[in-house]
């Protein structure tokens, strides 16, 4: 299981609270919440990857995320504005790597 560490002014709006939701849900590959919330006309950049586009390719590239190992995510602060919003954090691979 995931350690999930949560900054303390993380969560002090309703938007913010959903991006912590989000960030966790892509960790723990929460796939019931996740395809609850997706949009089918999703966009996702994965930078330096691939562009996932559509639900049916989402789900093929979660299914991708259940082969990383996160030991711990950490979250510093999730920021929203409007219909935007960003999450800054780090999380620890199982073989030692830091992704921020």
């Amino acid at each position: 299981m995931t350690k999930v560490i949560i900054g303390k002014d993380c969560g002090n709006f309703p938007k913010n609270q959903f991006l912590q939701k989000l960030s966790v849900a892509f960790t723990e590959v929460d796939a019931d919440f996740l395809l609850d919330i997706i949009p089918e006309e999703i966009r996702w950049n994965i930078i330096g990857e691939k562009i996932v586009q559509g639900k049916a390719d989402f789900i093929e590239a979660f299914d991708q995320l259940k082969k990383c190992e996160i030991e711990e995510l950490t979250i510093l602060h999730a920021f929203s504005h409007g219909k935007i919003g960003a999450v800054h954090g780090i999380k620890k691979m199982s073989y030692g790597e830091l992704i921020a």
